[in-house]
């Protein structure tokens, strides 16, 4: 693997590549072993390039946006990681018709690459009074991730795929193809990229003109007023450990006012604030494992295995993870908490 490797140094530049590189330098948790190798992309050209080497070289690989709902094990990845950084956003089309002697626009068409962090998407769209994405200001990774993973913000009921029109996307092959929306089966922290393999490269939002106030309002509404109050964002964390109740299972338990919260749950077995080594369930949002300064990948996964086994001993059900493992992991590690068997090596973009 190492010559194959050396060719891939040699395509980008010593300046461009780094060996051994300690992931936890790189994800929003700060936690994660070394990778073999480390190529940051600044555009959708030389993402491009980077995957299409790896296939031909049949290297493992895996793209990360912002890393932030991941725990990379102690361990660390084998193979290339691919850090994403495309971010341009552009106005591709729009609709409009005349009222009274004067152009009304209705749908305006965004095209946003998959390294954009979802903040500075958020905000070029309100600047440019684009209704459609506000509700996601504060939402940390970039639009890769977030189709992925199709996002969420239940308070608005609101997922990243509602706006969605098609998504760009270099197949296995190394080719680029566009897939309508009709095609990316998005449902709940989910979407056809879990089970293909496809990198993401580009989304296009179908977005609505709206009021710039009203867009901020609302905006500031869900990253302050929500967010940074009821969630822990001052400190290391890769967000939502587990995934919400379906609305079945909150049924069958009875949960009050059909509350379908795992932080809830992890709450009310007593676990806020427990603490694994330098890892901590957060005394904010108990659906929020934190890092107090130094935590290792194993520290989270104990804490996310007493947590299955609390909420399972006193309510009967299994969470599911809402953050993927990344890395090194025993098949065993990963059923312990939920997560699938290892399947095939990374092509991931969170």
């Amino acid at each position: 693997m190492n010559d194959k490797l050396s060719l891939i140094a040699q395509s980008f530049g010593s300046l461009r590549v780094k060996r051994d590189e300690p992931m936890a330098l790189h994800t929003n948790n700060k936690i994660g072993g070394t990778a073999d190798l480390y190529v940051e992309t600044s555009t959708t050209s030389e993402l491009v390039r980077v995957v299409r080497q790896c296939v031909e070289l049949t290297l493992p690989f895996l793209v990360l946006g912002g890393a932030t709902n991941v725990l990379v094990s102690d361990k660390g990845i084998r193979g290339v990681v691919i850090k994403n950084r495309a971010g341009s956003i552009n106005i591709v089309g729009m609709k409009g018709k005349m009222v009274a002697g004067k152009k009304e626009i209705g749908d305006v068409l965004l095209e946003a690459e998959s390294g954009t962090p979802i903040g500075h998407l958020v905000r070029f769209t309100i600047e440019e009074e684009l209704a459609g994405l506000e509700s996601f200001l504060g939402l940390p990774g970039t639009v890769g991730g977030a189709i992925y993973n199709n996002s969420h913000f239940q308070r608005h009921g609101k997922f990243i795929g509602d706006d969605i029109v098609q998504v760009k996307v270099q197949n296995e092959k190394g080719d680029e193809v566009v897939l309508p929306k009709s095609e990316l089966e998005f449902d709940y922290d989910f979407s056809r990229f879990h089970h293909t393999h496809e990198v993401i490269l580009s989304a296009t939002f179908k977005l609505q003109k709206g009021d710039k106030a009203a867009l901020w309002a609302k905006a500031q509404e869900a990253s302050q007023t929500i967010r940074l109050k009821e969630q822990p964002y001052d400190i290391p964390s890769h967000g939502c450990t587990f995934q919400n109740l379906t609305k079945q299972e909150a049924v069958s338990l009875e949960r009050p006012n059909l509350n379908q919260s795992a932080g809830a749950l992890v709450d009310e077995c007593g676990l806020k604030g427990a603490c694994f080594g330098s890892a901590m369930i957060s005394d904010k949002h108990a659906n929020f494992i934190v890092n107090k300064g130094g935590a290792k990948a194993s520290e989270v996964l104990a804490i996310m295995q007493t947590i299955r086994h609390k909420v399972h001993e006193q309510f009967g059900v299994f969470l599911k993870p809402e953050i993927f493992l990344l890395g090194e992991w025993t098949d065993e590690e990963r059923l312990s908490v939920g997560a699938p068997k290892r399947g095939k090596n990374g092509k991931t973009d969170h």
